[in-house]
């Protein structure tokens, strides 16, 4: 176990992969590219929000060296991109599986290479159909494709005359009381469950 400093104290720092036995102060399940507790807390100050905030300050500690925090996403990008942010919370951990009723491996379908079909428009079109992709980057499924995506990739064809695909990826499936193992926490003041 490493030490961190700050002023006036010298707290325990666990390792990455978990809380110590701790109660979490949050736990987010599903986070995509929507605003987190990860991002609220270190990450660029254009993707804080006031709701997340709002929400942090029903746990009862909110300075970012101190926070204990869970934060769940099976996309194994979006958790990369989490996991990078964590990097400046010593308390918060970021796990790449989804969550369930038991433990197993699931099919999870999302959008593939966003970046490739924003790379297909001109200038002017770039910021309406990112805007267009973020919901279907965040509409990953277990199991099958969004209902709504059939709708979605029709207007896009017709619009931009891209094909936007889902694709589907195996991921773990993890219950809570695997989750809670795992990552060794013992209950959460926040839960933010996004599926």
């Amino acid at each position: 176990m490493g030490w961190h400093s700050c002023t006036g104290c010298k707290r325990r720092r666990p390792a990455k992969t978990g809380l110590d036995g701790k109660q979490a102060h949050f736990v987010q399940i599903g986070l995509g590219t929507n605003t987190t507790f990860v991002q609220n807390l270190a990450g660029p100050k254009r993707d804080w929000s006031h709701a997340v905030d709002w929400l942090l300050s029903a746990c009862s500690e909110q300075q970012r060296q101190h926070v204990r925090g869970v934060a769940v996403e099976p996309v194994p990008q979006y958790a990369a991109f989490h996991s990078k942010a964590a990097e400046k919370l010593p308390f918060v951990v970021v796990a790449q599986a989804a969550i369930g009723e038991k433990d197993d491996i699931a099919e999870i379908h999302v959008l593939e290479s966003p970046e490739k079909l924003l790379g297909q428009v001109t200038k002017r079109e770039k910021k309406n159909l990112e805007w267009e992709l973020t919901f279907l980057c965040n509409m990953s499924c277990v199991g099958g494709v969004h209902p709504e995506f059939g709708a979605l990739s029709a207007w896009i064809r017709k619009r931009y005359g891209l094909k936007a695909q889902m694709v589907p990826q195996s991921v773990e499936k993890w219950s809570w009381a695997t989750l809670a193992q795992k990552l060794d926490f013992h209950g959460c003041q926040v839960l933010l469950v996004d599926a």
